[in-house]
């Protein structure tokens, strides 16, 4: 239950006349639950997110290929820079692979 609801429940019978008898432990939270192992998690689905986009269907329509950015002499600008990211995150498929994987094992034995 999401942890807004559930205050916004145990609150419902103060409003009303009751009492609450559960109390709420925010150290068990959802909220509190972002670690290191899930933001390394996190930006391995952001590169996974960049390893597919495909430059003929979707950055060359939008001005975002690299022969666009080279060309110009824009490669030290920001959307130079996240162009290289993205050309990386492609150029590194099988490592992703290889990591998505060893993911997948550790969630599989962890739980």
């Amino acid at each position: 239950m999401c942890p807004l609801r559930y205050l916004a429940w145990m609150s419902l019978p103060l409003f009303v006349g009751g009492s609450r008898s559960h109390s709420y432990d925010f150290r068990n939270s959802s909220l509190n639950g972002m670690g290191l192992w899930t933001l390394l998690e996190g930006i391995l689905l952001l590169a996974n997110a960049l390893a597919i986009l495909n430059e003929d269907r979707f950055l060359a329509p939008r001005g975002w290929s690299f022969s666009e950015v080279s060309g110009n002499g824009q490669t030290k600008s920001l959307k130079g820079q996240f162009i290289g990211i993205i050309y990386a995150t492609q150029y590194l498929r099988v490592p992703l692979i290889v990591l998505n994987a060893i993911i997948i094992v550790v969630k599989l034995i962890s739980g």
